[in-house]
């Protein structure tokens, strides 16, 4: 899952308060059957797909917190190491990675250090909850270095109150998205005789084999138009994945050869919204 869309809650000093819940209620994505009690002084802050960030009323203090498709620890953490590339970040380990047993289930915990854009130094308490129905919790509480010791407890709390359960794979849905869906975007800016012009057209293209298969292309292409040259310049870029796909409850969960993304999904039977993007049936 790619983390970076919500990296201003996590790394700056205060989470945004939209869709806030009220201090020590149960909190859960729907259909992934993850629930756990929020602490007194914290609450939601922030939704992000399936992911929550839970705020508290302490500046520069935030936990996320996020279900996902997992079969080992390893492939959490790969997910945990592309969150921190995303965002070009270097996490250096003060305590390894190590397992344990959190209410009932095996579990990976570890502490990072790494420093955020405006050079201060930012520190991760990280908890992983793996369950038999092959899904898992990260837990990612960030915070300074000397407000930690806090945090870390407040992970910790949430960890051990973690209940879980199989989730409620919607296969009918997946079965309605079998076939070619299509996203098309384009740009055009300047066109002026002494500015020239800018051209960006970028287009996706996704097949779902309606089973939990998929295959996706994408192909960009921009052009530059420079007065007093004849010439445009174009540069043309294209990249492709396939992997599975899963529907949970209003999530759409991917996982290809880069990993794992997890979108809140909109199907409007010809008209898929995912990641902020419009789909249309081809």
């Amino acid at each position: 899952m790619r983390w970076g869309i919500i990296v201003a809650a996590l790394l700056l000093p205060a989470a945004a308060e939209s869709q806030a819940a009220p201090d020590g209620n149960d909190s859960s994505a729907d259909g992934w059957n993850f629930s756990y009690r929020i602490p007194a002084g914290w609450r939601v802050a922030q939704v992000a797909g399936p992911a929550r960030i839970l705020g508290s009323a302490e500046s520069g203090e935030a936990i996320f917190v996020a279900p996902g498709l997992y079969r080992s620890a390893d492939e959490a953490e790969a997910d945990l190491s592309a969150f921190y590339s995303s965002l070009e970040l270097e996490a250096f380990p003060v305590e390894p990675p190590s397992s344990t047993t959190i209410a009932g289930l095996p579990a990976t915990v570890a502490t990072y250090t790494s420093q955020n854009q405006s050079g201060g130094t930012v520190q991760g308490r990280y908890v992983f909850l793996r369950t038999p129905y092959g899904t898992g919790l990260i837990l990612l509480g960030v915070t300074s270095p000397e407000r930690m010791p806090r945090v870390r407890a407040v992970v910790e709390q949430l960890a051990a109150g973690v209940r879980a359960g199989p989730p409620a794979i919607d296969r009918r849905t997946m079965a309605a998205m079998e076939g070619t869906w299509v996203h098309s975007k384009t740009e055009f800016s300047g066109g002026t005789s002494s500015q020239g012009s800018t051209g960006y057209d970028r287009t996706e293209t996704v097949v779902f084999d309606g089973q939990g298969g998929y295959q996706w292309e994408s192909t960009s292409m921009m052009t530059i138009s420079t007065p007093g040259y004849t010439a445009d310049a174009n540069s043309t870029s294209s990249d492709s994945d396939q992997g599975t796909y899963t529907v949970i409850g209003n999530s759409l969960v991917l996982k290809g050869t880069k990993g794992q993304l997890a979108f809140e999904l909109d199907f409007r039977g010809d008209l898929i919204l995912a990641n902020g993007k419009a789909y249309r049936r081809r």
